[in-house]
């Protein structure tokens, strides 16, 4: 989906200036990318597949004469975006090295029992990694440097404690406030407008 491409290249972009800011060097900071498609393992296989074309590609093109400055403009166009709504300082786009960000960045991870049982997630060894699962990381599962979420399943029975397990975007994120994006179904959006409402009204 154009969607998800555009996800992974502003996960990507956080994780770059991340690496600018040499977090990387210190083994208590992450950048985590979560992607939830359904509770179908073979949704899972799918957009891993999927994420994992869209690195390899964005690899192969910028290092390619012929279309590095093409992928480079995808990346800035975001970039802007990103900083459009900034609170903060961000480096300049220049600053940042996208290919290298590519190269250092853990291979994408299906986080679910298809093949065993789910195995902890090691946040010391590596920064920034994109997780993909369902069941397994709707509750009770840590996601350390969280700053994009994809959320795309369905609502199910509409159980506002079980939807709101799938909110991993709230929390204590200032640090890193301005690298925080959302990307959610139309039910998604309005599910949780309600819900805030209904808080308030309580």
């Amino acid at each position: 989906p154009p969607s998800l491409d555009k996800a992974i290249r502003v996960f990507i972009l956080g994780a770059a200036i991340g690496y600018y800011l040499k977090e990387h060097q210190d083994p208590k900071l992450n950048r985590s990318m979560m992607v939830h498609p359904d509770i179908s393992q073979n949704s899972h296989v799918k957009f891993l597949k999927f994420i994992n074309a869209v690195i390899d590609n964005s690899s192969v093109a910028l290092k390619d004469d012929v279309y590095r400055d093409e992928e480079l403009k995808k990346y800035q166009e975001e970039y802007f975006e990103l900083k459009k709504y900034s609170n903060n300082h961000l480096p300049d786009f220049s600053e940042l090295n996208i290919l290298r960000t590519l190269g250092l960045m853990e291979p994408p991870i299906e986080l679910n029992s298809r093949m065993n049982s789910i195995e902890p997630i090691d946040w010391n060894n590596g920064y920034a990694r994109i997780i993909v699962g369902g069941v397994g990381i709707e509750r009770g599962f840590t996601i350390e440097g969280l700053t994009v979420s994809y959320l795309c399943r369905g609502l199910g029975t509409r159980q506002s404690d079980t939807i709101q397990q799938q909110a991993r975007f709230f929390g204590y994120h200032s640090r890193y406030e301005d690298l925080i994006q959302i990307f959610m179904t139309k039910q998604h959006q309005d599910f949780f407008k309600d819900y805030v409402k209904m808080e308030e009204n309580l």
